[in-house]
């Protein structure tokens, strides 16, 4: 109702311009304020392209989706390359939207509502799980 929107993942490829692109015309949405991938294969990020380039499938021109707060994901690298990452990558870095996402951030949703990032990480650590120091 206030105006806000977002989308969390863009479904694989083909789903931007088949699916995201239609549905967001529908609810006359021609701006995000956020985008959310939440991970890295091509069935939550292969339709993002398609979404940012618009109807026409080009870049730079009068269609091309608005993403006003950048796109947001858990940063860092695939520790594999594949197509659709390095497009991915390449092309936020070009139009400079890409985040890295930190738990505990918040997302508006409208209206006062806020979705709260709960996990995120690019990299996994793993300690020693060691005792408490002894009080004597």
């Amino acid at each position: 109702p206030d105006g806000t929107a977002g989308l969390i993942d863009a479904g694989p490829p083909e789903a931007g311009w088949s699916r995201i692109l239609p549905a967001l015309a529908q609810l006359d949405i021609s701006r995000l304020d956020w985008v959310i991938i939440s991970h890295y294969d091509a069935d939550h990020l292969g339709g993002l392209l398609e979404v940012l380039q618009g109807f026409d499938q080009q870049w730079d021109t009068t269609d091309d989706l608005t993403v006003d707060h950048g796109i947001w994901d858990r940063g860092g690298r695939k520790f594999y390359s594949t197509y659709w990452f390095d497009d991915y990558v390449a092309e936020l870095t070009r139009l400079q939207l890409r985040r890295t996402v930190e738990v505990g951030q918040t997302f508006a949703l409208g209206n006062g509502a806020v979705a709260i990032m709960m996990g995120a990480s690019a990299i996994s650590i793993r300690t020693k799980k060691t005792p408490p120091p002894s009080p004597y």
